[in-house]
């Protein structure tokens, strides 16, 4: 029986080829993944075949509810720690390995979570929330805190589901979606957040381990047929707490003010919020004990659930509508934005040893084909190891290299890590290449598989010493360092031994190069995005040296599918580029 289970309630065929491969690289290998297909016509089966993975089971509900998807789901896992992955999402490779360590670490709690951060439909990062604990912080968030930072402020800091874990030995089913028995459309991550926290204290883990994504384009989001009760459910916590005494009356007045800007934005287009916005005077001028069961709010609420529900029914009946996701969070008043909560209790004795590897490669194949048709790929796939490596894969790339590598560099400053720039042609076959990667790091600050000892004026590459109209001139033996495998798989074709490695070097081949993000980011080294493939290599080695930093060799066994195209016109106007910009 599997630790994890994945749950992927999901209804779209767009993005859930791309969610799957981030459920099935995580480095805790002991997981099921239940893919719960919602489409009417079982249009995501297909897809999940092609996998031929044993862990992947798929089910057609057919549904059209997320609500009921996710159920179903739940009722068919079988670990102990449920990890939902909403269908369009994406989780990093140690996403799952994170939760389960901190449910670990505090066993007395239900729900552990991380932070996401926000992505379009290209994997580009579009927005990034605050940060709540630093990368290898752990911290303990309870009730007290998601009442006050949650519900009076009407902010869903935690995030969607796909950021967080529960463990099943303390939830019941009747704690997941629902808040004091009602089914919930719109906020049941909130409720389910709230009713886990009663028990214990949730569990924080420090940096962003998920991705969650955004409609593209200027979506109209009141136009989703449950958008209402992304608005009003917020004050069923906020009479539901107050009730109990959870939320102080002195806090009511502010709240009620939120609401109020929340609701005036939309009273015009929806009924059912005009009646709400009308009865906000009730929150502050009646006993805090029956706000919950008062007649007009009852009636109220009757007449909005009764509203979306046939929204929704409609929606089913007629042309496909696109939902947010199951318990999404609506969006705040505008202008607003989302804060982290003012103190989380931090745990010191969770720390991080040392920052992840995470191998930054840009394709011109889609993900989906990424693992089978690249040369990278076939030897992450090969190399399957209990600690993973993570990937930042550009798929269907057409930029240059620098303008890919500075967006991995630039997203490594909230979430730091040893990267490791890779072409996709290239095959590792070294099962020990993660630990030469920590080993190389101890004593150079930039690492590369082959390089020079020195550098010449006018140097066209890092192995040739200079160039002609016809012929390219080799540096002497006596300069070149690192070893290179050359051909179509392993055993390769053939070996370039260059010479010894791990020595000092003035510049470095980019068929590989590694560095820690800290480093990199401390030293203010980049790409210079005038250099698209050519000597993009050649310019960041001087960049390096510029500012002081080490560079070395290091032996690692790769295969690399090509040699280089030397001489060509485009190489040609890079290098005469480069000599521009060094007076050469």
């Amino acid at each position: 029986m599997a630790t994890v289970s994945i749950l992927v309630p999901a209804s779209d065929a767009q993005f859930i080829g791309r969610a799957l491969l981030s459920a099935q690289h995580q480095t805790l290998d002991d997981i099921e993944i239940l893919v719960g297909d919602d489409t009417p016509n079982a249009a995501l089966e297909p897809l999940v075949a092609r996998l031929g993975d044993p862990r992947v089971r798929y089910f057609h509900h057919g549904f059209q509810n997320e609500r009921r998807n996710a159920r179903a789901l739940w009722a068919s896992a079988n670990g102990r720690y449920v990890k939902w992955l909403v269908g369009d999402d994406l989780l990093m490779p140690t996403s799952v390995e994170r939760l389960v360590d901190a449910l670990r670490q505090h066993p007395e709690s239900a729900l552990a979570f991380h932070g996401r951060v926000l992505i379009d439909a290209d994997d580009s990062v579009i927005h990034t929330p605050p940060l709540l604990l630093k990368v290898g912080e752990r911290g303990l968030v309870d009730r007290e805190l998601l009442i006050k930072e949650m519900v009076a402020g009407l902010n869903n800091f935690l995030g969607e589901l796909s950021n967080v874990m529960v463990d099943r030995m303390h939830v019941d089913e009747a704690d997941v979606f629902s808040y004091r028995s009602m089914e919930l459309d719109y906020l049941g991550d909130v409720a389910t957040f709230l009713n886990l926290s009663r028990r214990e204290p949730l569990v924080a883990v420090g940096g962003y381990w998920s991705m969650s994504r955004q409609p593209a384009g200027q979506v109209d989001l009141e136009a989703r047929p449950d958008f209402s009760a992304g608005l009003y459910e917020w004050e069923v916590f906020v009479r539901g707490e107050a009730a109990t005494g959870a939320l102080p009356a002195s806090v009511l007045a502010e709240t009620a003010r939120r609401l109020e800007q929340l609701y005036a934005q939309h009273a015009g287009r929806f009924p059912e919020i005009a009646r709400f916005l009308a009865n906000l005077p009730e929150l502050t001028s009646s006993p805090a004990q029956s706000l919950f069961d008062g007649q007009r709010f009852r009636s109220d609420l009757s007449y909005a659930r009764s509203a979306v529900a046939e929204r929704l029914s409609s929606a089913v009946r007629g042309a496909p509508v696109r939902r947010e996701k199951p318990g999404a969070a609506a969006l705040p008043a505008e202008g607003a934005k989302a804060a982290a909560p003012a103190v989380v209790r931090r745990d010191a004795t969770a720390t991080l040893q040392h920052h992840p590897i995470r191998l930054v490669c840009a394709t011109r194949c889609a993900q989906e084909q990424f693992l089978t048709d690249t040369a990278l790929g076939r030897s992450l796939a090969a190399l399957r190891t209990p600690t993973m490596p993570e990937l930042l894969l550009f798929e269907k790339n057409s930029a240059g290299l620098p303008t890919v590598y500075n967006s991995a560099i630039g997203q490594a400053a909230s979430n730091p890590a040893i990267l490791v720039f890779v072409h996709d042609d290239v095959s590792i076959t070294d099962y020990f290449w993660m630990d030469r990667v920590h080993d190389a790091l101890a004593q150079f600050d930039v690492v590369g598989l082959a390089g020079n000892r020195r550098r010449v004026p006018q140097q066209p590459a890092w192995a040739f010493a200079s160039v002609t109209a016809t012929e390219f001139k080799w540096d002497a033996p006596a300069f070149l360092s690192g070893t290179v495998g050359h051909g179509r798989g392993f055993p390769c074709e053939n070996v370039s031994y260059f010479g010894p490695a791990g020595v000092e070097c003035k510049l470095l081949d980019g068929l590989m190069l590694i560095a820690d993000s800290a480093r990199l980011l401390e030293a203010g080294v980049r790409f210079d995005e005038q250099f698209q493939f050519d000597l993009y290599d050649m310019d960041f080695c001087r960049q390096v040296e510029l500012k002081g930093l080490r560079m070395g060799t290091w032996p690692i066994s790769v295969v690399h599918q090509s040699g280089g195209k030397f001489g060509t016109p485009g190489w040609r106007a890079s290098y005469e580029r480069y000599l521009r910009k060094y007076g050469e």
